[in-house]
């Protein structure tokens, strides 16, 4: 992993923005999720990891946090509000907001989300299903979110936080399998196609365990894991560890437990992003190849039961950061929008061109909808477009030839690095 300084950290906004515009073309933008149970108290080092999350370079781009999906919260109007001021105080007052559905819990705190103003907007949030001490032991919160700029909702998707029960043995399974289900049930009303998310800690050592299965089960809200890796996750020995399996562990990133860390050491994959087969598509939004990984761990750490820090997936002030921060490590993955079209001028139906059938349309709105002087808007434009197929290229504007010089100099420099 690399960091930035604040100098470095403004090339990495001329390159979302290139990511976003140049030489008059609207090209996709992408999204970075990431789940974290940092436990019910902010602790020290925590700010370093969110900044170093988004400094962290995935498939040649790095980008600040978009969606923080949190468990072991204790309300929405504390550490998530301590939270949002620490990614604040990194990029400027206002970038990060929280939402407010805390959801009942009997105990070990409750799921939050921390979001970036700049990039989505919460649409929606909703609580579901029902606490008792014998299934499900904290609500799963659900949140509807769209990507700003995306006002026909063609990007919308949900978002599931949940925090499953803890525990080994058949009854501690059980309870886990209620939560799946509540959870199941809830996706599978939203219906067939949709895209949706589902991040938390899962507190489940093997793929095999029935609440695991019943996410992954066939239906309408099937979810999937952008891994494929069907294992018993939970490590005992070196032997029956190989690093592929110990580059996903994230939980406990110390052996020995200090201010009120459970250790243990970094032994098994409880944190987890699971999506909807239509994020896997390749179409409108959709999860991008490569991205998913366990923030910290690239697998070279002592197993088992050791201290994250015995590894080199993040430079030594980062991993002692994470040793601090909490007991889990963060689970990323970065998801791809769909190419963000502006509207044109005269494009009166917005299908991306301006034509006859945009007349038809001012034509029969005309002193409903329009107006004498929509018409000359249509005439001045006709035969425009904003497709990637358009042959009508506009003259560039004085900031488009700014932020086209910028992203040249971006791209030279990511080449130098």
């Amino acid at each position: 992993m690399q960091r930035f300084d604040s100098q470095n950290r403004w090339f990495v906004a001329i390159g979302l923005a290139c990511q976003l515009s140049v030489g008059g073309t609207v090209l996709a933008a992408e999204l970075r999720v990431v789940t974290y149970n940092t436990t019910s108290d902010v602790r020290p080092g925590l700010s370093l990891v969110l900044e170093a999350i988004g400094d962290e370079i995935v498939n040649g781009v790095a980008r600040p946090i978009d969606l923080l999906a949190l468990q072991e919260q204790s309300n929405s109007a504390s550490d998530t509000a301590e939270i949002v001021g620490l990614l604040n105080n990194i990029y400027g007052l206002g970038t990060y907001d929280r939402a407010v559905t805390d959801g009942d819990s009997n105990g070990g705190g409750r799921p939050g989300l921390v979001f970036n103003t700049q990039t989505v907007e919460l649409l929606a949030e909703l609580a579901i299903g029902t606490v008792s001490t014998s299934g499900q032991v904290r609500q799963i919160l659900r949140y509807k979110i769209r990507p700003q700029g995306y006002n026909d909702g063609a990007a919308d998707f949900y978002l599931y936080n949940t925090h499953s029960k803890s525990g080994t043995g058949s009854t501690n399974q059980a309870r886990r399998l209620v939560e799946s289900q509540a959870l199941r049930n809830d996706l599978d009303q939203l219906g067939a196609g949709v895209a949706a998310i589902l991040a938390g800690d899962l507190n489940t050592r093997s793929s095999s365990e029935p609440g695991y299965q019943e996410l992954l089960s066939p239906g309408t809200g099937q979810l999937f894991d952008p891994l494929d890796m069907s294992a018993s996750w939970h490590c005992t020995n070196a032997s029956s560890c190989t690093p592929e399996i110990r580059r996903i562990h994230t939980q406990s990133t110390i052996a020995t437990g200090t201010n009120g860390l459970i250790g243990g050491g970094i032994d098994d994959r409880f944190d987890f992003q699971l999506v909807t087969d239509t994020l896997l598509n390749d179409e409108g939004i959709f999860f991008i190849d490569g991205s998913y990984h366990t923030f910290g761990n690239n697998g070279t750490h002592d197993c088992c039961n050791h201290d994250i820090s015995t590894g080199t997936g993040a430079v030594p002030d980062i991993l002692a950061a994470l040793e601090t921060a909490s007991d889990h490590l963060p689970v990323i993955a970065d998801y791809r929008l769909p190419p963000l079209v502006e509207n044109l001028e005269g494009d009166f139906n917005q299908d991306g061109f301006v034509d006859v059938a945009d007349y038809t349309v001012w034509r029969d709105g005309l002193g409903v909808n329009y107006e004498q002087a929509d018409y000359l808007v249509w005439r001045e434009n006709f035969n425009a477009s904003n497709t990637a197929t358009s042959t009508l290229v506009p003259e560039p504007t004085g900031w488009l030839i700014l932020l086209t010089n910028a992203c040249g100099l971006f791209a030279c420099r990511s080449v130098a690095r």
